[in-house]
């Protein structure tokens, strides 16, 4: 996109079939449709600026997983993919659940700009070693970057516990955690545990606060709280000492119940 309403009219058929694939899904759906965009904006950014209307009648929510919570930080990765597809998501006439993926370098007079961010890491002794074998095999099958297309058999056999040691040892980058449970309808507490968001009577580990926010075609965001937004929120991060293993927490309480 080389602005942020470039809906690219010249390019072929086979360059848009994923934004077509996104509109085509909203169309027919029954109810309203969460997205969650992980990496690039681009084919987000092109449906929506293609069909408007459309996302306003029948997008719940885009999870926007990109970008820094400190505006005076350095590009994040994801939004250098494509800065103007970036920006046109902020443009979009649904919600948007903005999850930036580091809170980034928040000057030390600026405390209250901590904790907008959604990075964390574990150890990943604390969930592989625990999960039934064929999950175990499901994730050595990706870790061991295996080629061959033998994948059902190879989630029937015994684990490599070659494998399952190398990468126990290994520490896991984690962003998205946190958009996951709560499109779904639910939250994670202080102490990981997961319950429904309206049932969520102790203090939740995360929210999403409502703000105001823009962004500039180069992809540098300002935003600020707004207490009567419905439509612009910002994940905030409430416990930043806890955050981390509440997290992982969460995560292998879901991991341990796959067959």
């Amino acid at each position: 996109m080389k602005s942020r309403n470039d809906v690219q009219p010249d390019a072929a058929p086979s360059d848009h079939h994923a934004a077509r694939t996104v509109l085509d899904i909203l169309r027919s759906a029954e109810r309203p449709v969460v997205i969650h965009v992980i990496g690039c904006c681009r084919d987000i950014a092109l449906a929506g600026k293609k069909a408007p209307d459309l996302f306003a009648e029948k997008c719940a929510g885009i999870y926007l997983n990109a970008g820094t919570g400190f505006a005076g930080a350095k590009l994040e990765y994801n939004v250098t993919l494509g800065r103007a597809a970036y920006a046109a998501v902020f443009d979009l006439p649904c919600p948007v659940y903005w999850m930036p993926c580091f809170e980034g370098e928040v000057p030390a007079d600026q405390p209250e700009k901590r904790g907008f961010g959604t990075h964390y890491t574990f150890r990943q002794s604390e969930i592989l070693p625990h999960l039934s074998e064929r999950t175990q095999n499901y994730f050595l099958y990706m870790f061991g970057r295996y080629t061959n297309q033998h994948w059902l058999r190879y989630l029937e056999q015994k684990p490599d516990s070659t494998l399952l040691a190398e990468f126990s040892a290994k520490d896991r980058h984690m962003w998205c955690t946190g958009g996951f449970l709560y499109s779904a309808g639910y939250t994670a507490t202080r102490d990981g545990k997961i319950v429904p968001r309206e049932k969520a009577t102790g203090a939740p580990v995360f929210t999403f606060d409502p703000i105001t926010v823009t962004c500039d075609d180069d992809g540098h965001t300002t935003w600020r709280p707004d207490p009567k937004s419905k439509t612009r929120f910002i994940f905030h991060v409430r416990d930043r000492e806890k955050y981390s293993t509440a997290m992982t927490a969460a995560m292998k309480s879901l991991l341990t119940k796959l067959p």
